[in-house]
């Protein structure tokens, strides 16, 4: 009898063991494996500091917070992130192209490309989304 507990508790412990490594995968790649998606600062986009607040809405700093359609091969996502700075100078330029690397559920960073970079097909969808 006392096997056949030990047996039983060994088999849950490693089904335990093999959902939590499952999920913790799972968690890894949805939050920090990304895709690139390109886009462009629009043209009328202010170059104006804004108060940053955090969730509670108190006031933690300067810079600006963007919501810009962006694009990859399958498609087109609204991409959401923000520049923490006191320098105005540091904000993106409208026209500005960005390449930018998100998960599913957070951006992991943004680089400034030049328009070149932008592969071609993406490019039409872009100029196509002014």
């Amino acid at each position: 009898m006392k096997k056949g507990i030990k047996l039983i508790v060994g088999i849950v412990i490693i089904a335990l063991i093999a959902v939590i490594a499952v999920k913790g995968k799972e968690y890894y790649e949805n939050r920090y494996t990304g895709t690139y998606y390109y886009t462009m600062i629009p043209m009328d986009e202010p170059v104006e500091l804004e108060e940053m607040k955090d969730d509670r809405g108190e006031v933690v700093g300067q810079g600006k917070k963007y919501k810009l359609k962006s694009y990859d091969e399958k498609g087109e996502r609204l991409l959401e992130f923000s520049v923490n700075t006191e320098d105005k100078d540091k904000l993106f330029k409208p026209g500005t192209f960005l390449k930018i690397k998100a998960s599913k559920e957070i951006v992991l960073g943004e680089e400034i490309i030049s328009k070149d970079e932008v592969p071609e097909d993406i490019l039409v969808k872009i100029e196509e989304g002014k």
